[in-house]
């Protein structure tokens, strides 16, 4: 694998060798740069990294993509997210856009959100991504959950 190159669109990049040979190992090196391309994600996400806290719908003007609420803890945390409210006015929007989904990067496990229902999710590992579709992203306040560390 020498001279192997790997590019993110986020901060995180996870790396695992999988299979070690004696006296052997492996160099990496890294170079971090802020991205200029302003693509899929923008302005409006939000890195959480607190033990505990409130969060919300981060909004945008923007159509054409999605904010992301991304929540980092410690390598031997879970995180449980706990939705406190969800705004009525959202009810009668149309749910086949209008979402919020929570993805456990750790094992790249996706729950989708829809509709008026609360819930409580728990992560396998220390990092989640909850992004926000369709009218989250232009009514503020219309998500509310609070996160843990576990």
């Amino acid at each position: 694998m020498q001279g192997l190159k790997l590019t993110t669109r986020g901060n995180v990049l996870l790396l695992r060798q999988i299979l070690m040979s004696a006296g052997k190992g492996a160099l990496l090196s890294y170079t971090s740069r802020k991205n200029s391309k302003r693509g899929h994600h923008q302005d409006c996400d939000v890195q959480l990294f607190s033990s505990s806290g409130v969060f919300q719908n981060p909004t945008t003007s923007s159509t054409n993509h999605t904010c992301r609420v991304l929540i980092n803890g410690p390598p031997s945390a879970k995180i449980q997210i706990q939705a406190l409210n969800i705004s009525p006015q959202l009810l009668a929007s149309d749910t086949q856009t209008t979402y919020i989904t929570i993805q456990d990067i750790n094992v790249l496990r996706t729950t989708v959100f829809k509709g008026p229902q609360l819930f409580l999710w728990r992560s396998s590992g220390n990092m989640a991504e909850v992004e926000f579709n369709g009218d989250y992203l232009h009514t503020t306040g219309s998500f509310k959950a609070e996160y843990t560390f576990v």
